[in-house]
């Protein structure tokens, strides 16, 4: 191959790159500008006294910020009303409780099929339902 041709190509390959980070910071920063200032969640989110939760026997306190979110799912009924995912998460404390013998639900947090949140063990108390994750 002709040099003229290899640094045509340099070129072209430098060009290209260049344009690739571009578009990468100029990303960056529009999503940045555009989430200035709004909250990090548009949905609700169900607190304990909401959903009727039982007080939990005691805990381990957990330090935030976590470094792992961990995703769970439940084998329970369907629920698309805040009535009916509030006695859904109700019905998972009782069974973690009562069953199990945990001190509280083992859930940090779970999502109804309402589009709802619903405050488990929260941010800052060690859960019960991801042994090696629980605590980070």
């Amino acid at each position: 191959m002709p040099s003229s041709e290899r640094k045509q190509r340099r070129r072209i390959v430098l060009l290209t790159g260049l344009v690739v980070v571009l578009v990468i910071v100029l990303t960056v920063v529009l999503a940045v500008l555009l989430t200035r200032g709004k909250d990090t969640f548009d949905f609700e989110l169900v607190s304990r006294e909401e959903w009727g939760a039982r007080p939990a026997t005691q805990f381990d306190a957990m330090d935030t910020p976590v470094q792992y979110v961990v995703i769970h799912h439940t084998a329970w009924d369907r629920c698309y009303t805040k009535d009916t995912c509030s006695a859904e998460m109700r019905r998972v404390q009782h069974f973690h409780m009562d069953d199990y013998g945990w001190w509280d639900g083992g859930f940090s947090f779970c999502v109804g099929e309402d589009g709802r949140a619903y405050v488990g063990r929260g941010w800052d108390r060690i859960g019960a339902h991801a042994p090696w994750y629980n605590s980070r």
